[in-house]
């Protein structure tokens, strides 16, 4: 899963800074020091891969668990002002054949709505 980040305009301070430097560590794996710097970035937009696993898995494990505690901290980025989307990997390729089928079967209005999606979406 990658995840697009906005950053504030303004640059924290204490405790949100704490706060965030910690999530972007658990959730993407960084280094403090890399943590840090991304935390200072205001006002900038950057895609990171997650590469979160639950650090001491009770068993039996489960991929939910896995998933609820990426949302918990997604939530804590949020909260700090962080604005996060979803970036969804493989869609746009999707959409790109979706698109040229429909042209092949002449559905152009279908064409023009996926078309609409894709830039919306992807540029």
């Amino acid at each position: 899963m990658k995840l697009k980040l906005t950053f504030p305009s303004s640059y924290y301070s204490g405790n949100e800074k704490v706060q965030v430097i910690k999530t972007l560590r658990s959730l993407f794996g960084f280094s403090l020091i890399e943590a840090k710097q991304i935390s200072e970035l205001s006002g900038q937009t950057k895609i990171y891969e997650v590469k979160y696993t639950i650090p001491f898995p009770q068993e039996p494990y489960a991929k939910e668990d896995e998933q609820k505690q990426i949302e918990e901290l997604i939530r804590v980025l949020r909260n700090n002002d962080v604005a996060v989307e979803e970036i969804l990997v493989g869609f746009s390729k999707k959409i790109k054949e979706l698109i040229s089928d429909a042209v092949n079967e002449d559905e152009f209005q279908l064409a023009i709505d996926l078309i609409n999606v894709y830039r919306d979406n992807f540029k």
